[in-house]
């Protein structure tokens, strides 16, 4: 019987095959759902994979009709043999309830019934046999001097009965056994001439299917594939060159602050490691690696691991400046316009360090909104360049060489030894080591008891004059008020040049990064023809004139 276990074994395995097929071209017509992450030139591929999801869902409804047509023409009738032949049972119904309900669960129990059929025919044939046997004796056992015609005939009647129920009991049982082995035969070849036949309609619709339009689809996707390849033995041959080349250079290239080519001063966006400067205590800093980047006009950072950056400081308007912080090199502070907001960043060499520098003051002037930001950034190259000389101890030119501040359009003339060509003067020259620097505008009491006297008068910023104004404000031809802060001021040994300026500039920038001092004085500045004053907002008393 393991032979007839294994017709009704493969009519599932059959439908598994069609519902696999099935889930397969529902897959393959989701693949575009998919996100990869390395989802480049994967447009090709999704058609593709569109065409074979609808010749997989033909040879679904293929799959599906050999699983129908095995069940119908092999299945089915080993059931019906099972039912009417070995059972008695003759059931023609294809309810596909009850044929699913037979050929998954009758299989088992169709064979207990059987054996029990054979069984109760051969035991019926027993005891007719033995009722016979029983009768017999009996009827044996007549006297012959003595007979009684009565029990003779009950006797004889009897002897007939069994031998009847023998003899039908008998036929009912021998007719079942040649039966049975007719339908064995036709049992044994009706499923395998259904499967055969079921298997042959499905290859035959599979040649249908395959024509000369699928012919041509399957050599264009294995040419499509030998492209790929192609393009990949390209590429991998391409890397290897590349990591060849890249393996045969000196160690100077990965080096850092081993830079050849020059700062581009014209940049309007970078991106790069940089080391930033944050604060863990009241007097105790801390350097964190991270990766910065600027989007339009703000500075972003993506701590590593991180997902996306987020935005650390808008650069419009902001200031930015070289600073010694510490013992680092390559430093340089941003502050925001307010002047609230500072951060000291650190670059790994000197040109990212200036490329840096160029890259946020040309975003801190707004040039990435003009029709023409690199044209716009050659034209502010000459300020660029001066926002990133750090001014710390000037290199001294050649002799020979002329002042750069001469050849500069517009260039401030110096007099004395200034105009004579030699070298810079080093910062020393320019202010004393040590020299106090003052952060705040500091007026001695005296000046300020005299400014707020009854002769003293308060100042407007705004140009309204009173009745009792002085001749030489009525005189004035320009008056201009402007809002200002003071940075700090500190004694210089020499005061007519640019570079004293500058220095005195970095000087107290410096002071003002390294003690954490924010805070500014507001005053209003007002310039008239005739003179500057500076003025307290508040008390409106002049503070310098």
């Amino acid at each position: 019987m393991s032979v007839f276990k294994m017709f009704p074994f493969i009519c599932p395995l059959q439908s598994e095959m069609g519902l696999a097929t099935e889930q397969l071209s529902r897959q393959l017509i989701d693949y575009e759902k998919k996100n990869f992450a390395l989802g480049k030139g994967d447009e090709e591929v999704v058609l593709t994979l569109k065409s074979f999801a609808k010749t997989v869902g033909e040879l679904n409804s293929l799959h599906s009709d050999l699983a129908h047509q095995m069940a119908d023409s092999m299945v089915f009738p080993l059931i019906q043999f099972r039912e009417k032949d070995l059972t008695g049972k003759a059931t023609r119904t294809k309810d596909r309830t009850l044929f699913i309900f037979y050929l998954f669960v009758m299989p088992a129990i169709n064979c207990q019934e059987m054996k029990k059929e054979i069984s109760t025919l051969k035991e019926i044939f027993s005891i007719a046999t033995d009722e016979h046997e029983a009768a017999m004796v009996k009827y044996s056992r007549l006297p012959k001097k003595k007979e009684n015609e009565k029990v003779k005939s009950d006797l004889v009647k009897e002897v007939a009965y069994t031998r009847r129920k023998q003899h039908s009991a008998s036929l009912q049982y021998y007719c079942a056994l040649n039966a049975l082995q007719y339908r064995k035969r036709v049992a044994m070849l009706e499923p395998m001439l259904g499967y055969t036949q079921a298997q042959i309609r499905f290859f035959k619709k599979g040649i249908e299917l395959v024509s000369k339009k699928m012919d041509n689809f399957l050599s264009s996707v294995s040419n499509m594939t030998q492209n790929i390849q192609a393009q990949l033995d390209s590429e991998a041959e391409g890397m290897r060159a590349a990591q060849r080349e890249l393996l045969s250079v000196e160690d100077t290239v990965y080096m850092p602050d081993m830079d050849t080519e020059p700062v581009n001063r014209t940049l309007i966006q970078k991106a790069g490691y940089l080391n930033i400067r944050n604060k863990t205590g009241l007097v105790t800093t801390a350097w964190d690696r991270l990766y910065f980047f600027t989007q339009g006009g703000n500075l972003m950072c993506q701590p590593r691991g991180a997902v996306a950056g987020g935005m650390v400081l808008d650069l419009d308007n902001s200031s930015v400046m070289a600073v010694e912080c510490e013992d680092r090199r390559y430093c340089f502070q941003i502050t925001s316009p307010s002047g609230k907001t500072s951060m000291i960043l650190q670059a790994e060499s000197k040109r990212e360090y200036e490329e840096w520098i160029c890259t946020v003051n040309n975003i801190s002037r707004q040039i990435y909104l003009t029709d023409n930001p690199e044209a716009v950034a050659i034209r502010l190259n000459k300020s660029a360049i001066q926002a990133v000389t750090p001014i710390t101890s000037f290199e001294k030119r050649p002799e020979g060489e002329a002042n750069p501040d001469r050849a500069k359009p517009g260039g401030v003339h110096t007099t004395g030894g200034s105009q004579k060509t030699g070298a810079a003067p080093e910062a020393e020259d320019l202010i004393a080591p040590g020299t106090p620097i003052q952060f705040d505008i500091m007026l001695p009491a005296s000046e300020f008891l005299d400014q707020n006297r009854g002769g003293g008068r308060r100042t407007n910023p705004f140009g309204e004059m009173d009745d009792d104004c002085s001749t030489e404000s009525d005189d004035s031809l320009l008056q201009q008020v402007f809002a200002v802060r003071f940075q700090g001021s500190m004694a210089v040994r020499c005061g007519n040049n640019q570079e004293v300026i500058y220095e005195a500039m970095r000087q107290v920038l410096a002071a003002r990064a390294i003690h954490n001092i924010f805070r500014t004085t507001e005053s209003h500045l007002m310039v008239t023809s005739s003179s500057l004053r500076l003025i307290d907002p508040q008390t409106q008393v002049t503070r310098i004139s």
